[in-house]
């Protein structure tokens, strides 16, 4: 039951948000589903089911014309170039995973690849130091054929019987 009121706000947020800010803009639309969903939250933690449940539309709502006015506002104000940058930096977890995958991408990359990698970052202009100055692991069997065939040059002896 509570995902359907969820779903509701959610709903109605959705319908609601593209003609809230053609009207009032991204700014006031953000500030508004801030206000709705810091009353949602103080409806929620009240000690009554009932009100509780009259929240969770609220807290739909507040969090859809969020997220809408926050994307809207962050995509007309951000050039091109930079867009998918900015979005990612202005999602935390975004930006942790990439920073992580990208951690682990350089740490298992043969020599080859990490050159080719310090290559595009050098051409984009982007500082790589925090990535590059770590200390490589061991190149992943899946990206170096090196290892791969001495991996398979290596097998063991068949066991005396």
């Amino acid at each position: 039951m509570p995902d359907e009121l969820l779903g509701i706000g959610v709903l109605i947020g959705a319908l609601f948000a593209g003609p809230l800010i053609a009207r009032l803009g991204e700014i006031a639309v953000c500030a508004i589903g801030l206000l709705t969903f810091a009353a949602a939250i103080t409806m929620a933690v009240a000690p009554s089911l009932p009100l509780a449940f009259v929240a969770m539309p609220f807290s739909g709502l507040g969090n859809t014309l969020i997220g809408v006015a926050f994307t809207t506002l962050l995509r007309r104000r951000t050039p091109d170039p930079a867009d998918r940058r900015v979005s990612a930096a202005a999602d935390p977890a975004r930006r942790a995973n990439l920073a992580a995958d990208l951690r682990e991408q350089w740490r298992t990359s043969s020599t080859r690849k990490r050159r080719w990698m310090r290559s595009r970052w050098d051409r984009l202009g982007h500082d790589h130091r925090w990535l590059t100055d770590l200390s490589p692991g061991p190149p992943s069997p899946a990206t170096s054929s090196v290892i791969r065939r001495a991996a398979v040059d290596q097998t063991p002896p068949p066991a005396p019987g």
